[in-house]
């Protein structure tokens, strides 16, 4: 979905590209730019387009090719449920576009990543009028319902800890990518309400978007650094190691891994299993940690609900 309010150009472009695909898009640029809501220019460009709901015509330019058909190029703010909000979602007005959509379906899920097609064929544009499907409680369209670690995720964003990770939309959470050492400063932060600190402990941090949360981190003698720099993914035993120094936790009652021996972050991985914060990593013998993977930022959400989910507000 794509809205604007104010000048600008295009909604989309395609220039010096070959079989792009460009399918299933809301673009309402409210008479901003008459010319186009969607351009394929140049001789070298070939495209795709379809299944487009805009308000403004697909525009080709300068002897670009392409496959356009089944766009809709004549809506009306009538057609949305709130389009004054960027609310793009189809209301009941929308008749021309709702199971119109040709074949084939190129996309068979929709932007709030409900299935498509409800009814004879599926509709025009990036919503999918009439789904009986929830939102994700988690907020995030990446963590559907069932997802293993989706009361964590959902835990997190309910105490602000995370905020998603495609600024500004921020409706997803990315959960398989890995935890980077700044964005697990940022989530401490963010967590403990750690204090502001004006230091720069670390020489690889001016760059950050997370500098003030490493920061803090730094002062209240969470991390220590290492030389990693602070967009290097985060491993299981340095996460140990994180909680164990920010949560003051006590010594261990066992040693329940078979694969940590010789780690330098050996009890605090064996103090975070007394503190149930972590089950292992081979359920169910649950006999190894593996210390060295990354932790990935869903992994990240079940570390900290365990940890924190009692006394977080």
């Amino acid at each position: 979905m794509i809205y604007r309010s104010g000048p600008g150009d295009v909604g989309i472009t395609v220039n010096y590209a070959r079989d792009v695909v460009v399918v299933h898009n809301t673009v309402i640029l409210n008479g901003s730019f008459p010319w186009g809501s969607i351009e394929y220019r140049f001789g070298s460009t070939s495209a795709t387009i379809s299944n487009n709901l805009t308000d403004a015509p697909i525009w080709q330019r300068d002897g670009a090719s392409g496959d356009v058909t089944g766009n809709l190029t004549s809506a009306t703010p009538d057609w949305f449920v709130a389009p004054d909000d960027a609310d793009l979602h189809l209301s009941a007005a929308a008749v021309a576009a709702i199971d119109t959509s040709p074949l084939p379906l190129w996309a068979n899920d929709d932007f709030d990543r409900h299935s498509r097609p409800v009814g004879e064929a599926a509709d025009l544009g990036a919503d999918e009028y009439g789904s009986g499907e929830e939102v994700p409680s988690s907020a995030f369209r990446d963590v559907p319902p069932g997802h293993l670690f989706g009361s964590d995720i959902t835990w997190l964003a309910t105490a602000g800890i995370t905020r998603g990770c495609n600024p500004p939309t921020n409706d997803l959470f990315c959960p398989d990518l890995a935890t980077t050492r700044g964005q697990m400063a940022t989530f401490l932060q963010r967590a403990l309400n750690l204090p502001a600190s004006e230091d720069t402990p670390f020489v690889d941090i001016s760059e950050s978007v997370h500098r003030r949360d490493i920061a803090a981190a730094a002062a209240a003698g969470i991390t220590r650094g290492c030389n990693p720099p602070a967009h290097e993914p985060v491993t299981r035993a340095q996460m140990a190691a994180f909680l164990v120094r920010a949560l003051q936790l006590g010594d261990a009652e066992s040693d329940p891994f078979v694969d940590d021996d010789g780690s330098v972050f050996e009890d605090d991985i064996a103090a975070i299993a007394t503190a149930r914060i972590t089950r292992g990593c081979n359920p169910p013998a649950n006999d190894r940690f593996c210390p060295h993977e990354p932790v990935t930022r869903a992994q990240m959400a079940a570390f900290l609900q365990r940890a924190l989910g009692s006394t977080t507000n």
